[in-house]
This record gives structure tokens, C-alpha cells and sequence, in this order.
């Protein structure tokens, strides 16, 4: 699947250009991003250009990338005084995956990702694989964040770099200045962690 989102918020509403199944759903300043199947798999390659003020993006449900994969996620979000608080990302094992996410920030805004290595649910883990995602965090059109999250096979699993946790990280932009904390937490409190910091509850 090769899909492409572009938003453009016009002040009244939003303009939608779209190729493939994604989409998205508005609902009071709610911005819900929409890919019918919630799964990534084989060679599927997304693309987002987003652009709102202000109002709240997310998704519809966790993403699950499947095993054998070799996926592509590109995103570039421009937000003035927005947030985006996508579900967490679930890697299947033996998934292969790209993220890049350039976000551009006027005023302010929260930013969180959440990264979980296996169907944990399942017993599975995270032990065959690739998994790169690169966010840069700019103030203007200024870089002030660049960040890189990497599982190369079972590497993470080392207590020094992450152990057998999920990875939640939150970037805030405020009125020119910033910050970001990360967060290795059991599977079993990951969504309601996430629920707690998004508000988002479903």
C-alpha cells in the first residue's frame, strides 16, 4: 500500500488531498488520522503534510507493523499551538521499519510517540528486526530537537539502553523554548499511561 495525507487547516475547516485509503476524521478540534486496516505491512510506504492550528491530532488505534515488513513512514506536520499524540506503534517481530517525522512548531505545542518492540499481549518479542525513527523538532524553522530511536534485532533488550520496556517520549514546545523526557515503562501500563499524558481514551 502506498498512501499519501495532506491537511491543510484553512480556519473554517480543513482541506483533505488524499492518494490511497488514509484519511481523516474532524471532530470538534479533535484530528483523527484514519487508515482503515490499522496495520503496516509488506513494502507499504505512508506519507503525511499536515498543517493545523489549533487543535489535537491522533489516530484511531494503536498501529500494529506486521512481521517481514519493510515499511516507510514519513511525516511533516507543522503545528501552531497544536499537539499530536499518535497511539503507540506496536513492531511485530522480524518488522522493518523507517520513521521520519519533521515537525514544525509556532507557539506551542506537545508532541508524544510511543514505540512497543513485540506483540507483548502474545508473549512475542522483539528479537528479529530493524526499526529506525528519526523526529526533528524545529521552533520556527529553527532545529532544536533531533532525536534518533533505533532496535537493531535484540539490542534494546540491554538494560544500559532499554531492557524489556516500551518507549514513551514527550516533547513540549513553549513559546520558543523546549523540552522532552522519556519514559520505559512495562507493556501492561502503556496505554493507560499514554491515556493519562494524551487524555485520549480510547
Amino acid at each position: 500500500m502506498r498512501g499519501y495525507l495532506g491537511i491543510r487547516d484553512n480556519g473554517d475547516g480543513l482541506i483533505i488531498e488524499r492518494e490511497g485509503a488514509l484519511n481523516a476524521i474532524l471532530t470538534q478540534n479533535l484530528l483523527i488520522l484514519v487508515n482503515p486496516s490499522e496495520v503496516l505491512a509488506n513494502d507499504d510506504e505512508l506519507e503525511y503534510n499536515i498543517e493545523v492550528s489549533r487543535r489535537t491530532i491522533t489516530d484511531q488505534a494503536f498501529t500494529k507493523v506486521l512481521s517481514d515488513s519493510n515499511v516507510k513512514i514519513k511525516s511533516r506536520v507543522r503545528l501552531l499551538n497544536s499537539n499530536y499524540l499518535i497511539h503507540p506503534v506496536v513492531f511485530y517481530n522480524r518488522a522493518n521499519v523507517l520513521m521520519e517525522s519533521d515537525f514544525y512548531v509556532e507557539g506551542s505545542a506537545t508532541i508524544v510517540e510511543t514505540f512497543i518492540p513485540g506483540r507483548r499481549g502474545k508473549g512475542e518479542r522483539f528479537l528479529e528486526g530493524n526499526v529506525k525513527s528519526v523526529t526533528k523538532v524545529y521552533i520556527g524553522d529553527k532545529l532544536m530537537i533531533y532525536d534518533v530511536f533505533r532496535m537493531r534485532n535484540g539490542d534494546y533488550l540491554d538494560p544500559w539502553v532499554m531492557g524489556d520496556g516500551c518507549l514513551l517520549t514527550t516533547y513540549h514546545v513553549r513559546e520558543g523554548d523546549f523540552s522532552f523526557s522519556r519514559e520505559i515503562l512495562p507493556f501492561t501500563k502503556v496505554h493507560q499511561r499514554w491515556s493519562d499524558l494524551t487524555n485520549i481514551w480510547f
